[in-house]
């Protein structure tokens, strides 16, 4: 029974690892600010 668990706990693990790396890749080190992450939309409107 434990050890289903820990696999459940070890796949969620590696899924952040996974998506903490994904976020850091793409926004850097920074906040995320809604006006950065549409900057290509918001300067072909103007």
């Amino acid at each position: 029974m434990f050890g289903i668990f820990s696999r459940l706990k070890a796949s969620f693990k590696r899924y952040f690892e996974h998506l903490s790396s994904a976020n850091q890749e793409e926004f850097g080190n920074s906040v995320p600010d809604c006006c950065k992450l549409n900057r290509t939309q918001n300067s072909k409107i103007r």
